[in-house]
């Protein structure tokens, strides 16, 4: 095939080893700038989908390579190389004078892993995998988007022309309402999004809030009340943190999915209503239906397209994007050393995390030129010093051990992690210096 020239946004696409079929889905590998000095950001397309067996970064790597015009970086500095033994590509430096990282320790040939964050010269990447199913269209990522999030972005977008329900999946603070008003805002619905936390009602009143209630049906009912249903007529009703529901309220959700009927509380007659639902929950509603505390009848009906939105560990992309728009204008930009702690930094909550460490930053932004590490909060310093760590005593040293204690794990590097009181990442940085790949192990 026909290659590419090196440019700024230039790779070379001459080969396709990283864009496989495995049974009904393809496996995309990309690498995504996130952060570089002044000028090579600019100039460079943020996201390439590895395409290559070979990739060179470098002021002048072979053709097809990534330019960075950064005097820190040598002319021929890392490679990435597929690796078809693991499906994935590898780091290699290539002899440069200031050194490859890989999650903040300094590498000659490392295995990568979804979410790795390379540093050569002032510019960061991160690296990241996405299986998708075979024959959907193609799938673009924006500058300050990740793979996970546009393929979210994608189901909900070929759902959002339908009349089916959808439920959304995904932690807490990872952007589920978003999600919810882009199906609304995709629909072409003509009535209002009415969004309602199902995990704040008042117990006694949930059925008065989704329902409607007349004058006197209950204490304090002095005037009728139309409801959430009624008031998203036409349009779409978000029920947010759905798992919440009580059991007793189910019964009437589900007569108003299946029938279009609500009968407000008090009231001798039900009401038709029109209104697209879609909901969300961080919680496993499987295995509350399981339990008994999750009607499976309503799961089913609420669960017309699922659509899966994990959080910012397997968004890294999005992490220094959503810091700089939460800064606000005129902020002083990121030191490359706290951009590297962000990056290195888990995230639990999620978005509403990185809202609170950018207002804590933002206090002091307007006293200094850049935004160092010290001005982060100590969980993000800490994880980033964690990352770039030496090996815990926790973790075996040798790759027979390791590999024994993953099985134990049932190859869980999330279970394995929490088990040893440690991060992932780290984890993860000590099965590549072994070259253990947690799927071969499961």
């Amino acid at each position: 095939m026909k290659e590419q020239a090196a440019t700024r946004s230039g790779v070379r696409t001459d080969t396709a080893p990283s864009l496989e079929a495995t049974g009904s889905t393809y496996s995309m590998h990309l690498l995504t700038l996130v952060h570089g000095p002044v000028g090579v950001a600019d100039g460079l397309r943020h996201s390439h989908r590895l395409k290559v067996a070979r990739l060179e970064i470098g002021r002048e790597p072979e053709k097809g390579g990534v330019v960075l015009d950064d005097s820190q970086v040598s002319r021929r500095h890392a490679a990435l190389t597929f690796d078809g033994m693991f499906g994935r590509y590898r780091v290699q430096d290539l002899g440069s004078k200031n050194g490859t990282f890989l999650d903040g320790i300094r590498i000659e040939d490392e295995l990568l892993v979804a979410g790795s964050v390379i540093r050569v010269g002032g510019s960061l990447f991160v690296y990241n995998e996405l299986s998708t199913p075979v024959g959907i269209p193609h799938l673009e990522v924006r500058n300050d988007s990740s793979p996970a999030l546009a393929f979210a972005e994608l189901i909900v977008d070929l759902a959002a022309a339908g009349q089916q329900s959808v439920l959304l999946h995904g932690p807490t603070g990872a952007g589920k309402k978003r999600l919810a008003r882009r199906v609304h805002d995709s629909s072409g619905c003509k009535g209002p999004f009415v969004a309602v936390n199902c995990a704040t009602f008042n117990r006694e009143l949930i059925a008065s809030e989704l329902f409607g209630h007349v004058r006197g049906a209950f204490s304090g009912a002095q005037a009728s009340r139309a409801g959430l249903f009624v008031a998203a007529e036409r349009g779409t009703l978000f029920l947010d943190e759905v798992a919440d529901l009580p059991a007793d309220v189910q019964p009437a959700l589900l007569r108003a999915l299946q029938e279009k009927l609500v009968r407000p509380v008090g009231a001798d007659r039900e009401l038709r209503v029109d209104a697209r639902i879609v909901s969300a929950t961080h919680r496993d509603l499987s295995a509350l239906e399981g339990e008994g505390s999750f009607r499976a009848d309503l799961l089913g009906r609420l669960a017309g397209v699922c659509v899966t939105l994990p959080g910012l560990t397997a968004r890294r992309e999005e992490i220094l994007p959503a810091f700089r728009n939460a800064l606000g204008p005129g902020a002083p930009p990121l030191s490359l050393a706290a951009a590297e702690a962000l990056l290195a930094h888990d995230w639990p909550y999620n978005f509403r995390e990185i809202q609170s460490a950018a207002a804590s930053a933002r206090m002091f932004a307007q006293a200094v030129r850049e935004i160092s590490p010290s001005l982060l909060p100590v969980a993000v310093q800490r994880s980033s010093r964690l990352r770039a760590g030496a090996r815990p005593a926790a973790l075996p040293s040798g790759r027979d051990e390791l590999v024994l204690l993953m099985r134990e794990h049932g190859g869980n590097v999330s279970r394995m992690a929490e088990a040893l009181g440690l991060s992932r990442q780290m984890v993860y940085r000590h099965l590549r210096a072994h070259r253990v790949d947690p799927d071969e192990v499961r």
